[in-house]
């Protein structure tokens, strides 16, 4: 077997592949298997000069020309020094299993417009370096995903780069020293997102879209970029949980610490941003405040949420279409909540041990 070869059936391979001046391998029919056998599919680090239309060029492996299969499954391997390490197209039901790239031109794993494809135990290191848009697994336009177990460190910009999602799955994916962001998710409606982990990121998780359930994910030491930092036209500015616009999304359960702004922004980018509720979340030393909501934000619930040790307030509301409700807020350098006039207060909210003597403002705190 060598460079270039396109798979047909059932295949295991026996050898590196190094060098590969242009294509790794291509999958070239429905439900077959590519085992890696722990091999090393290797190019040549160099660009593919005046690559046709609709054609794959410089991918270590691709199933996508122009267009996918259906059923095919990649595993246990190793790809590196090629425009795109792994990229399917138009696949439908496809699976990247246990495959590490690293140092390639511009991603490590890139899925378009396909299928129930699974990602399970994969990594992506060091890819897109040089390169200002680019993420380590790159997730776009594809529905009924799972992307579960996966590692993203130190990638060039983004770690998980996820846009226009739909009924997806996102869960105990690990991301670490992303110079951009951990976990970005543009467009995604009824995603799951649970149990992600993020650290050392410049933001943690960014996430816009409809009924999604952020639920369980850990993000520590959101670090942000710097005030020229955007990609994918969006600006990270160290928070650990970043939501900017959708409708009807929770955003529940997670546990945030030591971010260099907000430690959960629920925000306002495009569209609009209504009936979201926050609950639940433990957000600790931010450098900013703890929990941010924008004057734009709609019927925002915030309920029974713990904020702590921010360098600001725990809870600044600015939008008087708020519930508050249970929330507890000690030890923040300013207010414990400072709600805007107006806001619905549900009871139930507790301040103390902060740096403002009156604790709360336009609410009750016990």
């Amino acid at each position: 077997m060598g460079c270039g070869d396109v798979i047909t059936t059932d295949t295991t391979l026996y050898h590196d592949l190094v060098d590969c001046p242009d294509n790794g391998l291509l999958i070239g029919a429905d439900h077959v298997t590519l085992d890696l056998n722990g091999h090393l599919i290797d190019g040549d680090n160099a660009h593919v000069e005046d690559c046709p239309v609709d054609t794959a060029c410089d991918i270590g492996i691709s199933d996508g020309e122009p267009l996918g299969h259906t059923g095919v499954t990649i595993k246990d391997g190793r790809v590196t020094q090629f425009g795109a390490g792994v990229a399917l197209f138009r696949a439908t039901r496809d699976r990247v299993l246990d495959i590490e790239t690293f140092r390639n031109e511009v991603s490590g794993i890139g899925v378009g417009d396909s299928r129930g494809t699974r990602l399970r135990r994969d990594s992506a290191r060091a890819n897109g370096l040089g390169t200002p848009d680019t993420a380590g697994i790159v997730v776009v336009g594809s529905r009924h995903s799972v992307v579960a177990h996966n590692e993203t460190v130190a990638n060039g910009g983004v770690g998980l780069f996820v846009g226009g999602s739909r009924d997806s799955r996102f869960t105990a994916n690990r991301s670490v020293r992303n110079p951009k962001a951990g976990l970005v998710f543009e467009g995604s409606a009824e995603d799951t997102i649970a149990h992600n982990h993020s650290a050392h990121d410049g933001d943690g998780i960014f996430l816009s879209g409809d009924r999604n359930e952020l639920r369980d994910n850990s993000v520590r030491a959101a670090i942000g970029c710097g005030p020229r930092c955007r990609i994918f036209g969006i600006h990270f500015e160290g928070d650990g949980i970043s939501f900017q616009g959708g409708n009807r999304n929770l955003i529940a359960g997670n546990t945030v610490r030591g971010a260099k702004r907000t430690t959960i922004r629920v925000g306002y980018a495009t569209g609009s941003a209504a009936d979201n509720v926050v609950r639940r979340n433990r957000v600790h030393g931010a450098g900013e405040d703890g929990i941010e909501v924008d004057p734009e934000a709609r019927h925002t619930v915030l309920a029974r949420n713990h904020a702590f040790d921010a360098g600001d307030d725990g809870l600044d509301v600015r939008s008087r279409r708020t519930l508050l409700t249970g929330n507890a807020a000690r030890a923040n350098k300013d207010l414990g909540i400072e709600a805007a006039a107006g806001v619905r207060d549900g009871g139930g909210n507790r301040a103390s041990g902060n740096g403002d003597p009156r604790q709360c403002t336009n609410v009750s705190c016990s």
